[in-house]
């Protein structure tokens, strides 16, 4: 179980070579940076709650029980649709090192080192995504 202002998020057993999720967001929870996995499918199923979910520029809301999908490459964000809070259900595949990935950013979200504080910390958070074949959507994927 992993905890951050706003959210937490609870590993879940998989498939091997998924990694599965749920997430509570609260309805203050941060909206997760527009970003890409060049490799990875991305499931998300709203669970209790509604879901915003933007694909390639696309909104959508998920309402519960309802599921989307995310291609490899394709951009997308998502967040609590209507500003209450939503429980969502998250899988990856194929997954590389997902559970350090989320350790990291929860743990980055908690001591309020996110960006935007600075260039050093854009680059820095770039570095670490790129580690983990996620990229930010607003950065040049030669950047990152």
């Amino acid at each position: 179980t992993l905890a951050a202002p706003g959210k937490d998020l609870i590993f879940l057993p998989a498939e091997p070579g998924h990694l599965r999720f749920q997430e509570d967001l609260g309805a203050d929870a941060m909206p997760v940076p527009m970003h890409r996995h060049l490799r990875q499918t991305e499931r998300f199923k709203a669970l209790d709650g509604r879901l915003r979910l933007t694909v390639a520029g696309r909104e959508v809301l998920l309402q519960p029980g309802e599921s989307a999908e995310v291609l490899p490459g394709v951009p997308h964000t998502y967040a609590p649709g209507e500003h209450r809070p939503v429980l969502i259900e998250v899988e990856l595949w194929p997954v590389q090192d997902g559970g350090r990935f989320f350790e990291t950013i929860y743990g980055l979200t908690r001591e309020a080192r996110l960006p935007p504080r600075g260039l050093g910390d854009v680059l820095a958070l770039a570095a670490f995504c790129h580690s983990q074949a996620f990229y930010l959507a607003a950065l040049p994927l030669v950047l990152q």
